[in-house]
């Protein structure tokens, strides 16, 4: 039996979405209806059934869903769509809650502290609570430092230890587990990563783990480059770090040519055993 999803007639009277072309408000309306959908506005759905679905071009569907993130309406994030506000349009019912509550555990943390959410309004467990609670905080610091950066460009060194103060409650451990989440790269739940993070922080430097896992990303989703392999944030820490620790070394490593061609991604993890070994 389908779900049922209402659209309240008010909607084409939404100053965001007069402003739309037909194809945009065509997609909002699909990702607000789909057969995917659920009661807390956050689900997995492929951009290959979007396209298909809506006759839109992929291409299209991701410049459209970028337009949609930056105007913080929806965000598409490792193959979920995040709806903002959805959970605000919810009746506030025991039985609509209980479902919610169900799902919530189901959710990546960076989508659960993105939308609007009355976390008080749920019963949720005390560990998914703590875990928005310190991503929160981490995106937070981030936002700050960045700000303080852009905006004092000529900073003594008084101000430098001020942007210290700033991200000091946000521990190394926890800032590049989140810098990993944030690429898109493989989504993990839960940091079961911290005693590998630890270990590498012993042998690299914070900012050479997190330089090397942009590297990663850059090469991983860029289509001039041929290689496609996904690992665990724990492979990448043990395999990946001095594969990826300077951007042009990678890139001409990778860059679809005809000399890379000839080699898959299979023979060059080999080789990469082979020299652990």
């Amino acid at each position: 039996m389908g779900k049922e999803r209402y659209l309240n007639t008010k909607f084409w009277d939404d100053n965001y979405i007069v402003d739309k072309d037909p194809i945009e408000k065509l997609l909002f309306i699909y990702l607000l209806t789909n057969p995917l959908t659920n009661i807390i506005g956050i689900y997995e759905i492929a951009l290959k059934r979007i396209a298909f679905d809506t006759g839109i071009d992929k291409e299209m569907v991701l410049k459209i869903l970028k337009r949609f993130e930056e105007d913080n309406k929806m965000k598409y994030f490792n193959g979920y769509i995040a709806l903002k506000n959805f959970t605000k349009h919810q009746k506030n019912n025991p039985s609509i809650n209980k479902g919610i509550e169900n799902i919530i555990p189901e959710i990546p943390i960076e989508l659960l502290e993105w939308v609007n959410i009355d976390l008080e309004r749920f019963e949720i467990p005390e560990d998914i609570k703590q875990e928005i609670t310190e991503y929160r905080q981490t995106v937070t610091a981030c936002t700050q430092t960045a700000t303080y950066l852009n905006t004092n460009t000529n900073t003594n060194r008084n101000r430098n230890r001020n942007t210290k103060n700033v991200t000091s409650n946000v521990t190394p451990v926890t800032k590049i587990f989140n810098h990993w989440i944030s690429k898109n790269i493989y989504n993990h739940r839960k940091n079961v990563y911290q005693s590998q993070i630890k270990t590498a922080l012993k042998k690299y430097s914070e900012d050479e783990i997190l330089t090397a896992i942009t590297n990663y990303e850059i090469i991983l989703h860029g289509k001039e480059y041929f290689w496609s392999y996904k690992w665990t944030l724990g492979d990448f820490l043990k395999n990946g770090i001095d594969k990826f620790s300077d951007l042009q070394i990678a890139k001409d490593n990778y860059k679809n040519n005809k000399n890379n061609s000839k080699k898959s991604q299979d023979d060059i993890l080999k080789e990469w055993n082979n020299e652990k070994e």
